[in-house]
């Protein structure tokens, strides 16, 4: 079942609202990453493969973010898992940061990004995850 969407309380709004701003941010970065990096492929085009992977995420996420905010119990565990993913990406990078091959200094933009994205996202599940978000994701399963 769903909750009426005007009985959402204001920190699920906000949540809803830092998890688009994350999804924003990091279709924004991608195009630019992705025009910084076209003149330096020779040419060559990116596969197919990879642009297909790019744009089904991109659903995803959007449709887990919409699905938060219709108060889906689901999509808030499916978004803790991505961020717990992404959590576990940022411990080893940065647990193996002098073996990299990414210097920080190429893409000041898309690390700083980066974690303002995770920041934005974990606070937006911490407001789901505690009262009165909890609370209004539980009644809505009833």
């Amino acid at each position: 079942m769903i909750a009426p969407s005007n009985s959402r309380p204001l920190e699920v709004k906000r949540a809803v609202w830092c998890l688009w701003a994350a999804f924003v941010l990091s279709v924004v970065v991608s195009i630019v990453q992705f025009m910084r990096a076209a003149p330096h492929l020779g040419g060559q085009h990116p596969s197919l493969l990879l642009a297909g992977g790019t744009l089904l995420l991109v659903a995803i996420n959007a449709i887990i973010i919409y699905n938060i905010a219709q108060g889906r119990n689901w999509a808030r565990v499916i978004q803790l898992a991505f961020v717990l993913v992404v959590l576990l990406f940022y411990v080893y990078m940065f647990a193996h940061l002098h073996t990299l091959s990414m210097p920080i200094h190429r893409s000041p933009f898309g690390y700083i990004s980066g974690i303002v994205q995770f920041l934005l996202q974990v606070f937006a599940l911490w407001l789901v995850f505690t009262t009165p978000g909890k609370t209004w994701f539980e009644v809505s399963q009833v």
